[in-house]
């Protein structure tokens, strides 16, 4: 129902990467599952409330694994899966729970209660029948059959439907265990209770339907869907389509009987898909949504296969219907008016011609017979309307109307001329006359109306309504509008029976040329609507006000350049007005950067260690060089952040022996730690594209030293709070612990108020390995800034095991950021005393945050799991990396 959830799992026994998986479509997370190579199909999605979906074992002895899990929900054993199921579920429960309802709602198994079909392969498409709880399911076949399944009740008290996978293969019996015979499938033989398709058609040579003209050879059953919309024949209506990937075949099933798709009568669809390897298309899912905005509910499919130009869109198929059309001549004069009515310009696609029906609306017919017809009318005025009918019963009308005893008006329009030119704001006036033989003098009739017509150099002129008024004159202001420009101007007037006549006139603005320059030349400029490198040379009409602007800073290749001034003095946007006088305006830049050196050779060593460097990546191709000396063996931190794209850092020593590298997807900082011994390095930055020239990231090397030593931290003082955030490292060459952080508080003269300290939240620091450490506590009076120190020993022990992170999602809860996820013992010991630790970095890799929570588990046996959320509070800026560790 419109209120619940569906999900199909596949049946067939699927291997990833050697583990015996069932894939399962849909969003239920599994807590015994998490994220690894080895198990493709779990959901990152927080299981912190999910009841578990128990993973299913490789075929056993009792014919109850492999394929055979599709029947599992009929064994009594103590874990029942998913696996070829069709499950339904509540989707206002945050834990996934089982419809109410639903078969086995009552069962002690969670997962029972969620399935109401089963013994399906592969039943990756189904549908709801529009109006009802009726799913009709498309299962993809093994060897031989593709079938299509009904299931007329998802609530059927007598249970779940069996479909009979993998025991039965359509009616065939045995053909998936030819060796042997399951204890499931021998019982389910034995009780009949296997619910057969209601259509299947054949892999090999055969065609799904007779005469259906599509590939053969394979078969993927890929999408279904019902016909509800309004624009299809009515022997489409309720029917439904049926598509097939490998065939790229579409056939149509109509109702039948109780509005029920009546599968003896499938046939093939008239816009099938053609029939090619190479060109044709891939329907791989069927759509037919009636909304509001489009009620006709066309058939979409999307097409994934076929040739270069047609992969990868989505296609819709329309029933293209008659079109009526005809014409009358004459349609006006003295009565008694003789009429040449003529349809033959009228068409169809349906074989078969079309019917033609006539209403003269004078009293007479409808006349239903040839598409010319000769008629005579007394005085008065008619519609004459005409109806096509097509083979399918599909219809068209039009109208036109005739009138007898009865000529059109005339009118002209004496102001302006054509020969008129405006500028914006000029008045421009308008007058005119209508006559008329049987109603007299129809000036005061006359409808005015004026509209701007723009037509750019690229083309596509368009109209723009400006005024519209009633009368013999009037006036209308010139319009401010982008060139080139001019009115159209129509004046119309109908007489007492209907009959018209329009005049018009078309009146241009006089315009003047303008020069957009810069210094140098090349950099971007814009005048209105036109931007691009100076010099660009808009046309203004006389008068015309546009934004004139100069984009700062601005780019030439790998140089970057800062607005200066315009030539007339004014700021980097103001407003220009165009006048009679041709004109050049000037934006002058000056050089701001130029871009790194692109070559390790070219790079001079930076005579500041330490400093942050700003760099640009240009363009895709675009590389750029740093280059550092030590003087001796240190730690060294390298950077890369603020990161306008995604970039990518290395270390290299002298210029052609890679150390390290660093390639975060996104705009995360980049970083490298190394203990170095003296001599020269090198860094290199390179694009990966979505570049942003107008800004800079920024580079620094870090010396650390060769101790334990503070990489970054932060103070925040708010409301007679503290908070220290901040990470160490050990650069050292030997295993530290424990760590400790001094932290004096001192006044802004200087004087030290108080020192806090504390350990570090890892107990055993390894060679380079880092840490976090936080302080919180009141802010004694006075305070002004914080000294941060450390401490540490030679560790006597090696750091303890600790769980992997798993899985893990960040999100914004009540105005705090969150990060949740799932822990999980890999080792063959058991764990205690686990906690999370999770620290946030801002945009220069620096700590912003960090939060220590024990998970739902504090003690984790050989493979099992714990869930946890850190909540790290209202934190500015946004961050830009995360990351979680379980310690013990």
């Amino acid at each position: 129902g419109a209120d619940k959830m569906l999900y199909a799992g596949a049946g067939d026994a699927a291997s990833f990467n050697g583990a015996d998986w069932g894939q399962l479509g849909g969003t239920l997370p599994d807590t015994t599952n998490p994220v690894t190579p080895a198990n493709p199909c779990a959901d990152p999605v927080d299981p912190a409330h999910i009841p578990p979906l128990q993973v299913p074992p490789v075929f056993d002895a009792t014919a109850q694994g492999g394929a055979m899990r599709a029947q599992n929900v009929r064994t009594s054993r103590s874990q029942v899966w998913l696996n070829g199921s069709i499950i339904r579920i509540d989707p206002h429960s945050a834990d996934g729970a089982a419809a109410a309802g639903n078969p086995l709602a009552g069962s002690p198994d969670l997962n029972k209660r969620r399935i109401v079909g089963f013994g399906l392969r592969n039943p990756f498409r189904f549908t709801v029948r529009p109006g009802t709880n009726d799913l009709w399911i498309g299962d993809v076949g093994f060897n031989t059959w593709e079938e299509l399944d009904h299931l007329p009740s998802p609530t059927n008290p007598a249970g779940p439907t069996n479909f009979g996978w993998p025991c039965y293969e359509n009616l065939d019996y045995g053909t998936y265990y030819n060796v042997g015979e399951p204890n499931l499938c021998a019982s389910l033989k034995a009780a009949g209770t296997m619910t057969p398709p209601v259509w299947a058609y054949r892999h090999g040579a055969n065609h799904m339907v007779v005469g259906d003209g599509c590939a053969t050879g394979g078969a993927s059953f890929s999408g279904l869907a019902f016909y509800a919309g309004s624009t299809y024949p009515a022997s489409y209506h309720g029917g439904l389509f049926i598509a097939d990937y490998t065939r790229r075949c579409i056939v149509f099933m109509p109702a039948g009987a109780g509005g029920l798709p009546d599968a003896s009568a499938a046939i093939p669809f008239e816009a099938n898909v053609p029939d090619s390897t190479t060109t044709g298309a891939g329907p791989v899912q069927l759509m037919a949504v009636p909304t509001s905005i489009d009620p006709s509910g066309d058939i979409l499919y999307v097409n994934l296969g076929g040739s270069t130009s047609t992969a990868g869109e989505i296609h819709r198929i329309r029933y293209v219907a008659p079109q009526a059309a005809f014409t009358a001549s004459p349609t006006s004069g003295i009565a008694p008016l003789d009429v040449h009515l003529d349809a033959s310009a009228s068409t169809t696609q349906v074989a078969g011609g079309l019917t033609y029906t006539w209403d003269l609306d004078d009293g007479g017919g409808p006349f239903v017979g040839a598409a010319v017809l000769d008629h005579s009318f007394a005085a008065g005025t008619y519609h004459v309307r005409l109806t096509v009918t097509d083979g399918d019963g599909m219809t068209s009308s039009t109208t036109h109307t005739v009138s007898s005893n009865n000529t059109p008006p005339s009118v002209s329009i004496d102001e302006p001329a054509s020969s008129l030119t405006w500028q914006v704001g000029d008045t421009i006036h308008l007058s005119g006359s209508a006559t008329d033989t049987q109603d007299g003098d129809l000036s005061a009739s006359i409808s005015w109306t004026v509209a701007i017509k723009h037509c750019p150099p690229g083309g596509g002129c368009h109209d723009h309504p400006l005024v519209s008024f009633s009368g013999a004159s009037g006036d209308v202001v010139a319009p401010d509008h982008d060139a080139p420009t001019y009115l159209h101007i129509t004046a119309s007037v109908t007489d007492g029976g209907g009959l018209s006549d329009v005049g018009a006139v078309d009146v241009y603005a006089q315009t003047s040329a303008v020069t957009v320059t810069s210094v140098p030349v090349g950099l971007p400029v814009t005048m209105g609507s036109l931007s691009g490198p100076g010099p660009i040379h808009p046309l203004m009409v006389i008068g015309s006000t546009r934004d004139l602007s100069a984009s700062t800073p601005a780019s030439i290749g790998e140089k970057t350049y800062a607005f200066v001034d315009w030539s007339d003095g004014l700021a980097a946007m103001h407003p220009y007005t165009a006048t009679p006088s041709a004109a050049t305006l000037t934006a002058t830049y000056q050089l701001i950067d130029t871009d790194a050196p692109d070559s390790c050779a070219a790079a001079k060593p930076q005579a500041s260690v330490g400093s942050w460097f700003p760099g640009t990546t240009r363009t895709a191709t675009d590389v750029d060089w740093f280059r550092f000396a030590l003087p001796r063996t240190e730690t060294v931190q390298v950077v890369l952040g603020d990161l306008p794209s995604d970039e990518k850092l290395q270390l290299y020593h002298g210029c052609s022996t890679l150390l390290g590298t660093s390639d975060h997807s996104g705009t995360a900082p980049e970083e490298i730690i190394r203990t170095l011994p003296a001599g020269t390095y090198s860094v290199r930055v390179a694009g990966h594209g979505g570049f942003d020239v107008t800004r800079s990231y920024e580079v620094r090397i870090h010396v650390v030293g060769t101790s334990t030593a503070v990489l970054s931290s932060r103070t925040t003082a708010a409301a007679g709070g503290l908070r220290i955030a901040g990470e160490v490292v050990n650069g050292s060459t030997a295993r530290r612990g424990p760590v400790i952080v001094r932290a004096r508080l001192y006044n802004a003269a200087g004087h030290l108020l108080t020192t806090w300290t504390k350990a570090v939240y890892l107990p055993v620091l390894d060679r380079l390995a880092r840490s976090p450490f936080l302080f919180t506590g009141a802010a004694p009076a006075s305070f002004h800034h914080a000294v941060l120190s450390v401490a540490s020993a030679p560790a006597t022990s090696t750091a303890p095991l600790a769980p992997s992170i798993v899985s893990t999602q960040v999100g914004i809860v009540a105005g705090s950021w969150t990060v949740s996820g799932t822990a999980k013992n890999t080792t063959h010991a058991t764990m205690r005393s686990v906690r999370i630790l999770v620290t946030e970095y801002d945009t220069r890799g620096n700590v912003i945050a960090v939060g220590y929570v024990t998970p739902s588990h504090a003690t984790l046996g050989p493979g099992r799991t714990a869930t946890f959320r850190v909540a790290l509070g209202a934190i500015a800026p946004a961050l830009t990396r995360l990351s979680a560790r379980a310690v013990r």
